[in-house]
């Protein structure tokens, strides 16, 4: 037989293989795309809030040979009234998809689906879009989804919010628990108020667990990166820029109990929109844990998503059942740090479990508080650095600037020593240690007076706001 005979052949039976796979694989696609959209609706349904209702209905599926037309509607209801976005998306049997064929990508996958989004009429005098919401995703023989997304530049004319077009990556979602990694280069948000937001290199990953008793909780791991994120206003002269951002949540349930903690990360800095100076206000850092009770805490988690306009009346009887519940707030430190020092707050609340409401004096707030502190720590060095960034952005000198700074520094630190008996001062550092303890309080070490409770409190007040350069 000669060659080309034989290349002939192979090609006539490879094409009748995939023809065969493609046809058997999209009865696979099809039931797959339809535990999709049910899967999204279980979750939509854990979700609904903000007096809003979101399902996706009406699909359609009409099987060729190599793919699948798929059209649904994701309606959305509002109390003003519904709104229906058509989607129309072509799924692409695996294992050799053509769409993938056509770029040249050979490795196998389930299906690949050409994703197609377009907004209700209703919308068209209020967003004005440069061209459909659409993307491209590929779903894994392990049940893992892809893809990248396209979102175009629009305006919305009733508050004329702009935002510039955007690609937004997705990695490793797994539609039955939704656990996903997404990446955004460039997010540009901007108004008619001449308010502006930017956020480069956004990268975040969500691993939520889902549970029946606790739908409200926003349980699971989340953990959110950016390069930089930078907010900007006509009527104000300085811009806020968080470089380097990093943000995590962790929440668990165990024996009924709420445990979640969370870290925020970023290099603070302050640019003066006129002169163009940056005030680098350092590194902040935060860390808190909770140890809340789990239902009361799901209660008020679901009122408040299901309304923004909710009443004191509505809010407080919620509140107060968590407050009733022995709350903890294990650990709680936030802090300041610059190339000079740090300051730092720490924070351990522990309260017992009683009637909040029947406490009408300072003795009786104590006796509900077990094993707590605060701390408070202004480092001297750093505060002064702060002095001279937000001096030197006013348009002095450097020599000018320091001069202003240590001046400043010497009243802060002079009005610290004639309040002794609250703050302890040294060379390098002003702090305050406060302890409640069976009934007790504790201030550096010394036991306080009802009496001077209030005091400490507006001392504490005073190095805050010092201590922050203002």
């Amino acid at each position: 037989m000669k060659l080309t005979k034989i290349a002939l052949s192979v090609l006539v039976v490879a094409g009748v293989a995939v023809g065969a796979g493609s046809w058997y694989t999209g009865k696979q696609v099809e039931a797959r795309y339809q535990e999709m959209i049910d899967s999204t609706n279980q979750r939509l349904q854990t979700f609904n809030g903000y007096e809003a209702k979101a399902q996706i209905k009406e699909v359609k599926l009409t099987r060729h040979l190599f793919s699948t037309d798929a059209s649904y509607i994701f309606e959305v209801a509002l109390p003003e009234g519904s709104y229906q976005f058509k989607g129309n998306d072509t799924l692409y049997h695996g294992p050799l998809p053509l769409n993938r064929l056509r770029e040249g990508n050979l490795k196998p996958v389930l299906m690949s689906m050409d994703n197609h989004i377009t907004l209700p009429a209703e919308f068209a005098t209020k967003i004005v879009a440069t061209e459909p919401f659409k993307g491209q995703s590929t779903l894994t023989y392990g049940g893992k989804m892809e893809g990248e997304f396209a979102i175009p530049a629009f305006t919305i004319e009733d508050n004329g919010l702009k935002s510039r077009a955007m690609k937004i990556k997705l990695a490793d979602f797994d539609p039955k628990t939704y656990a996903f990694k997404t990446e955004i280069d460039q997010i540009d948000l901007a108004d008619n108020n001449g308010e502006q937001m930017r956020v480069e290199g956004l990268k975040y990953e969500s691993k939520p667990v889902a549970t029946i008793d606790y739908p409200h909780l926003g349980l699971g791991h989340y953990d959110l990166k950016a390069n930089k994120f930078s907010f900007s206003s006509k009527q104000s002269q300085l811009a806020f820029n968080i470089q380097d951002l990093q943000v995590k949540s962790e929440g668990e349930v165990k024996s009924e109990r709420l445990l979640s903690n969370g870290e925020f990360i970023g290099d603070l800095t302050l640019v003066s929109q006129k002169e163009c100076k940056e005030i680098k206000l350092g590194k902040f850092k935060s860390e808190m844990k909770f140890d809340l009770d789990a239902r009361s805490t799901n209660e008020l988690t679901e009122k408040m998503s299901k309304s923004d306009n909710l009443t004191n009346e509505e809010v407080m009887p919620l509140l107060l059942k968590i407050l009733n519940k022995a709350p903890k707030l294990p650990k709680s430190e936030f802090s300041l740090e610059n190339k000079k020092g740090k300051s730092a707050l720490s924070l351990v609340l522990n309260l017992k479990e009683g009637n909040v409401e029947q406490v009408n004096s300072v003795q009786k707030a104590l006796d509900l508080l077990s094993d707590s502190s605060l701390n408070v720590k202004v480092d001297l060095a750093f505060t002064e650095q702060l002095l001279t960034q937000f001096a030197l952005s006013d348009g002095l000198n450097p020599e000018e600037a320091t001069t202003q700074a240590k001046a400043r520094m010497a009243e802060f630190v002079g009005m610290l020593k004639q309040a002794r008996d609250y703050v302890v001062v040294n060379n390098t550092d002003a702090s305050v240690t406060l302890k409640a303890e069976n009934g007790k309080m504790t201030l550096n070490g010394r036991e306080v007076s009802n009496e001077e409770i209030e005091s400490v409190l507006f001392m504490l007040m005073m190095m805050g706001v010092m201590g922050s350069g203002q």
